[in-house]
């Protein structure tokens, strides 16, 4: 007996999920890249209009307040008593 002939060649079996995993490896790794560029590209550093306010005042020289969480710029040391709303009119001064 002779030994089987290599052509035409044997067709594997190839796992579909493999593919896939490997593009959501690619694609999660792209992604990272990207924001990587974004930060390398913006000089790693917080833009001005991002920033948390220093105090009080400079939130109410500003623009209208109290602040909620959520906003751009909260911050929690401007909230004093922890309710999710920074900079709140003192209760005699509505």
């Amino acid at each position: 007996m002779s030994k089987r002939s290599s052509w035409p060649p044997r067709r594997r079996y190839r796992n579909p999920y493999r593919s896939y995993r490997q593009m959501k490896g690619f694609g999660i790794l792209a992604v990272l890249l990207g924001l990587a560029a974004v930060h390398f590209i913006r000089g790693g550093t917080i833009t001005p209009g991002t920033a948390p306010f220093r105090n009080c005042a400079a939130a109410r020289a500003a623009g209208p307040t109290p602040i909620f969480r959520g906003h751009p710029r909260w911050s929690d040391d401007l909230d004093a008593d922890g309710d999710g709303r920074a900079c709140e009119p003192l209760p005699g001064n509505r």
